[in-house]
């Protein structure tokens, strides 16, 4: 994946969140806003990820030490340093859509685990 034309410094501030369904987005943000100040977010059209960018490389270190973390009870998510964060474009319009009602998340495209 390419990255944008950025100081390295600069890429070590994002963060890729990963795992969490849909209609659990805006909670995933709460918890990582409470890890350090969120500078900007970015969501892709159909994922299940959100690519972060805090204010200072600690915070985004300390992001990644949620990886594999349980939240919610239900809900394991991964954390890993941000490979491309040119990913999302004009989606985080459609995820604020959705989130705000506005638009109808489509059913899921991941396979449900039952337990017997």
């Amino acid at each position: 994946p390419t990255q944008n034309a950025q100081n390295p410094d600069e890429n070590e501030k994002w963060v890729t969140v990963f795992g969490f369904p849909l209609s659990a987005a805006s909670s995933i943000l709460g918890q990582f806003s409470q890890v350090g100040h969120i500078l900007e977010h970015r969501f892709p059209g159909q994922g299940n990820w959100v690519n972060i960018c805090y204010t200072s490389k600690l915070d985004a270190r300390r992001a990644l030490s949620y990886n594999g973390k349980i939240l919610g009870g239900h809900t394991m998510i991964g954390v890993v340093p941000c490979r491309d964060y040119s990913q999302g474009g004009n989606a985080l319009r459609d995820m604020t859509n959705v989130l705000s009602g506005c638009g109808t998340p489509s059913s899921p495209k991941s396979p449900q685990v039952s337990r017997l």
